[in-house]
């Protein structure tokens, strides 16, 4: 099922609408930040960055080791991925992250019926479920909801793991 929100924040493309620019709203970002400190963003760029040290598209986040970085850094790294096909590379990167001895919070929407979300995301010490519709912020100002509910994610190997089940409900069709 498509809707306009959904078609603009999973885009392939980094059109004006720019479904890979979506920016983490003020107010949500600075109480985790006073929670956990962030030092370094893991997937931004200059106009949307919520550090002072980011990593663009230039740096190819992905292939940079998060856990030996943010520890030459000394704080805990923060993560609003791209929301499209990578998403299971992205939240990867963040669970490995975290084993390794490094603190990454990660803003996603909340999809638990899909594979990354069970494969990886399930790995997080801490999932909060976020009330409402979390309204990304675009480059211009423009902010606008997300097609579902969202969820943080906290990836660190020192916190506690939630007790977490699921259970297979057999389908009728």
């Amino acid at each position: 099922m498509s809707n306009a929100w959904t078609d603009v924040l999973f885009r392939s493309t980094d059109d004006e609408r720019g479904s890979e620019r979506w920016g983490t709203p003020t107010v949500l970002f600075d109480a985790l930040d006073a929670e956990f400190g962030f030092v370094l963003d893991l997937a931004a760029g200059a106009d949307n960055s919520k550090c002072a040290r980011y990593l663009d598209a230039g740096d190819d986040s992905l292939s940079v080791d998060w856990a030996k970085t943010l520890d030459g850094l000394g704080g805990a790294g923060w993560l609003n991925p791209p929301y499209g096909r990578s998403i299971y590379d992205w939240i990867k990167a963040a669970a490995d992250a975290g084993d390794a001895g490094a603190v990454v919070v990660v803003l996603i929407l909340a999809r638990v019926d899909t594979k990354w979300w069970r494969e990886q995301a399930e790995r997080a010490a801490e999932i909060r479920l976020l009330d409402g519709r979390v309204h990304f912020v675009r480059h211009d100002g423009h902010t606008g909801p997300a097609p579902c509910g969202s969820a943080v994610l906290v990836f660190d190997s020192k916190r506690r793991r939630p007790v977490y089940s699921r259970t297979s409900i057999p389908r009728s069709d």
